[in-house]
């Protein structure tokens, strides 16, 4: 069973390893990007999500403030009048478009044995993430981003985790500074200043070659 954590300071362990999820444990088919997926599902339209993201790019192909890259999106969504029912079937396309990596679930496994805490970080909402982190056998999932509705089921906006606003790097050191050791593993701009600020880790391609991946990460968790 995988659970949902708000802040670090709710994992206990001396060893953490902090997975990517789209790219690194699970690989999409058709949509290059969960987030933006969302948001042309519920009607944005694929140019305004990347004015957006531009607009708000620190130039290293990450966000630099999540937070206010979020109070846009929610503007634009906002116009879209949509439901949690809208959600709900967003939600239900990206998951069929979802598989988990082949030797994700060995890898995972080979983390727990080396004596890590398995973190799930992801930018994708839960709803979309949860179910493959627990195929997978990861342990927590930490929620930095979700879609909030107010009480009528109507959308309010695309909250963000504070101890994250300025990239995941943030969390990775946020788990340093209660006493922990990290390893973090992903394939994506935003796991460049994650990696680095890790104790051990590494940026790759995982899905063309899925076993040699996990071989290397492997041989990269066995460091601490």
């Amino acid at each position: 069973m995988t659970d949902i954590v708000e802040t670090v300071e709710d994992i206990e362990a001396d060893k953490v390893a902090t997975l990517d999820m789209g790219g690194t444990i699970v690989e999409n088919r058709y949509f290059s990007s969960t987030q933006a997926a969302y948001n042309t599902l519920l009607g944005m339209d694929s140019e305004t999500d990347q004015r957006i993201y531009r607009e708000h790019s620190n130039g290293n192909g990450d966000l630099g403030n999540h937070t206010n890259h979020a109070i846009d999106q929610s503007i634009h969504l906002q116009a879209q009048d949509i439901d949690i029912h809208d959600y709900a079937e967003a939600t239900q396309v990206i998951l069929q478009d979802r598989d988990l990596l082949t030797g994700a679930d060995m890898f995972v496994d080979n983390l727990h044995e080396l004596g890590y805490t398995t973190v799930a970080v992801s930018s994708a909402p839960p709803a979309s993430t949860m179910p493959y982190a627990e195929e997978a056998g990861i342990q927590i999932l930490y929620e930095w981003k979700n879609f909030e509705f107010d009480d009528n089921g109507d959308f309010s906006h695309v909250q963000v985790n504070p101890e994250a606003k300025y990239g995941k790097h943030k969390i990775i050191e946020a788990l340093q500074n209660t006493g922990m050791e990290v390893a973090h593993f992903g394939n994506g701009d935003n796991d460049k200043e994650a990696i680095e600020a890790a104790d051990a880790g590494l940026k790759q391609w995982w899905t063309a070659d899925p076993e040699k991946a996990f071989k290397n990460a492997k041989e990269e968790a066995q460091k601490l």
